[in-house]
């Protein structure tokens, strides 16, 4: 519910229409190139590089519904991105979590996740989880 207030919000003040991004084709892989389960609701796996390159890390630690305000070096420098499976999360471009009309778009997220964030690459500074 939370998700949709959002969304509807955002998209109505900015006269844009939201995307939910994920599919099997953007799984993680790890170093052997194998598939990654990732099952912890509210975690979620970035990368400053596409294709789940560069340097990553599971950003963990936070509850479904709260806000996660990126610091370095992922602040504004990510280029893949994914939860964990249970959960949506909508990323925004300003910190707090905070909806603005500058953002490309709407974006909510779900498993896997984006494994190049196009319009979006090195714009998130701060997202939101939910339940899916």
């Amino acid at each position: 519910m939370l998700l949709q207030g959002l969304t509807a919000a955002l998209a109505a003040s900015c006269a844009a229409a939201s995307y939910i991004a994920g599919g099997a084709d953007m799984m993680p892989r790890d170093a052997s190139r194998s598939l990654v389960a990732r099952t912890t609701p509210g975690n979620v796996y970035t990368c400053t590089g596409t294709g789940w390159t560069g340097t990553c890390k599971t950003q963990s630690g936070k509850a479904l519904g709260a806000c996660v305000t990126l610091g370095s070096p992922y602040a504004k420098n990510i280029s893949s991105i994914g939860p964990d499976a249970g959960a949506v999360c909508t990323v925004f471009t300003a910190t707090g979590c905070t909806a603005s009309c500058s953002d490309p778009f709407p974006l909510a997220i779900v498993y896997p996740g984006i494994s190049n964030l196009g319009a979006w690459d090195n714009k998130i500074a701060s997202y939101k989880c939910v339940a899916a």
